[in-house]
């Protein structure tokens, strides 16, 4: 796991339990007090303090994957043809913040068991991107520069919708698990730059190849929650997203001018295929309305 994430999720959970001490005190009192009267917990409704339609808002922390493969090719026709290509596959990891609203409705039963839905909408910051050389052999098996490649992947905003389920472990405090789907909107670009043979026989264009792509996640995770107050509730947690697979392959021609001032027909296929997914540590507050 990233040192950042560490950091992050060890802060959440110091935050959440400094939060459940400050419950807890305020549910059995101090016992140093003999005369401070005792509260019956059996007496308070675990169905009063988590029943009913809420909203709330959310940060934390987010680590984003992005598993790209590339392949390019590029003919360049002057006097002969001269195809280059390249195959390349990256993971690319990235750390951000991320931030959420959501609102929803649940239910206890039994006084334990606790279901419920909610819709939300996230931002994440991350963007992943990276660039790599790739070269040709010429007809005296030297080594020339040809060009470069730029991939980057990013989804800063996504919505969707889970299912929680939970267990009701004190009147005011619960954990519980989550299955849902994150539908993410994808801005992916691949550029290549383009350059010159270091011997000046030849140029290559700059092609670029961008599209979008909505793509849908499956959502686990778990978490816990407790009240602050007769109407907040405070939550810790983790989510993974695991994300459909998407490619695109591009193809564009043109003409250039190479340095004698003739012109080169150039054919250029540019394939990207991306495999998404993301963590993310998030604290949540919640307005219950009864």
């Amino acid at each position: 796991m990233d040192i950042h994430l560490k950091k992050g999720f060890y802060i959440l959970i110091l935050i959440f339990g400094l939060n459940t001490a400050v419950l807890a005190d305020g549910y059995f009192g101090d016992f140093n007090e003999p005369t401070k009267p005792v509260v019956d917990s059996s007496t308070i409704s675990a169905e009063d303090d988590f029943s009913g339609a809420y909203l709330g808002i959310g940060g934390g922390i987010v680590a984003v994957t992005t598993e790209i493969k590339n392949l390019t090719s590029m003919d360049v026709t002057s006097q002969h043809l001269h195809s280059y290509g390249s195959d390349n596959f990256k993971s690319l990891g990235k750390f951000g913040f991320n931030a959420d609203i959501f609102g929803g409705f649940g239910k206890v039963f039994k006084e334990k068991y606790y279901l419920g839905g909610e819709i939300f909408g996230n931002y994440n910051s991350p963007k992943t991107e990276d660039s790599y050389d790739y070269y040709v052999i010429d007809s005296e098996n030297e080594t020339q520069h040809l060009t470069n490649i730029d991939v980057e992947a990013k989804s800063h905003y996504s919505f969707g919708g889970d299912i929680r389920a939970g267990y009701t472990i004190l009147p005011k405090a619960m954990i519980y698990l989550l299955v849902g789907f994150n539908y993410a909107y994808w801005d992916v670009k691949t550029l290549l730059v383009g350059g010159k043979i270091e011997s000046g026989w030849k140029i290559i264009p700059t092609v670029s190849a961008d599209f979008d792509k909505w793509s849908l996640g499956i959502m686990p995770g778990l978490g816990a929650e407790m009240k602050l107050s007769d109407r907040i509730s405070l939550r810790l947690e983790y989510l993974h997203n695991f994300y459909c697979s998407f490619k695109r392959d591009i193809r564009k021609s043109g003409d250039i001018k190479d340095r004698s001032g003739n012109n080169d027909h150039w054919n250029s296929s540019i394939y990207t295929k991306v495999d998404p997914s993301s963590n993310l540590f998030t604290l949540k507050l919640s307005y219950l309305f009864y």
